[in-house]
């Protein structure tokens, strides 16, 4: 789960078989083409359509990151399991980044 730094509300939920990767390697330091969650921070806070990447953009998209967004996980073994809990929680907790449409 990822939440704002500000308030604390939950802005994207998802799940991973490698958490390192993903979230350093591809969340933070990746780029919009590795990453749906740095594409939606890019259209959603920085108001760039995110259609084409550049070095300055992916700068701007990972200080926002480092600046604005906590991370939190729970390890859950079983790959059915995390879907369903990936599921679960999306659908109660409505976090907005998971909520924007995927091919925007």
């Amino acid at each position: 789960m990822i939440s704002s730094a500000s308030d604390s509300s939950i802005v994207y939920i998802g799940t991973s078989g490698n958490l390192n990767r993903r979230i350093l390697s591809q969340h933070k330091a990746g780029n919009i083409g590795g990453s749906n969650f740095r594409r939606t921070v890019a259209i959603h806070f920085l108001h760039d359509s995110a259609k084409i990447t550049s070095p300055e953009l992916e700068a701007r998209i990972s200080k926002y990151i480092l600046q604005h967004f906590s991370f939190q996980f729970l390890l859950i073994d079983d790959y059915l399991e995390r879907i369903k809990f990936e599921h679960f929680a999306t659908a109660i907790l409505s976090p907005v980044l998971n909520l924007l449409p995927q091919n925007l």
